[in-house]
């Protein structure tokens, strides 16, 4: 038994099968991109652990990513979708939440108990007396009331949340208004 096909039905297939090619073709093009993306964004960003593909989401960027250390520097801070570049015009990594940020710096990245001190404490208190929120005489170097009530005021200017803690995000601001950046 011959199957007869019907010029209309041909004709539906071949789009169906050029539509499939084309979605095909625009895929790989989209992985590409990403690619080169992701490469411009590790050769800024050295040394970085290698990945098998490039994050897709800040849930893989925590997962991949290990904490600070001598041989890992950077901090990873997830920013707005609508931020076209970091600090002093560095590239930023598209994710599917956000944009990925990476940096360096002196300033606390986690909570930290009162009483707790060190230089990392006396950084952050510095900078807040840059921004006018601490007394330069509030500078000992100690997390206290003080720093975090001049902390939370800065977050609530910057739209974060204002816990009075440190954090990534809050590091990341607080460092790239101190370097003349965003």
């Amino acid at each position: 038994m011959q199957a007869v096909v019907s010029q209309e039905a041909f004709q539906e297939a071949t789009q169906n099968v050029n539509q499939e090619a084309a979605s095909t073709t625009e895929q790989q093009e989209a992985v590409q991109v990403v690619d080169f993306a992701w490469q411009a964004f590790t050769a800024t960003y050295t040394p970085l652990p290698p990945v098998e593909a490039p994050p897709q989401h800040w849930a893989d960027v925590v997962e991949w990513l290990p904490a600070r250390s001598e041989e890992q520097p950077w901090v990873p801070v997830l920013l707005p979708s609508e931020w076209e570049q970091g600090c002093n015009d560095q590239p930023l990594y598209p994710l599917s939440d956000g944009r990925l940020a990476l940096f360096q710096s002196a300033l606390p990245v986690a909570p930290q108990p009162f009483g707790e001190e060190g230089e990392p404490l006396f950084a952050l208190q510095l900078a807040l007396v840059e921004r006018l929120l601490l007394a330069p005489e509030a500078v000992d170097g100690v997390m206290g009331p003080r720093t975090a009530n001049a902390l939370a005021q800065f977050q609530k200017q910057s739209g974060l949340l204002a816990s009075g803690q440190p954090d990534a995000e809050t590091s990341y601001l607080l460092s790239c208004l101190g370097e003349g950046g965003l």
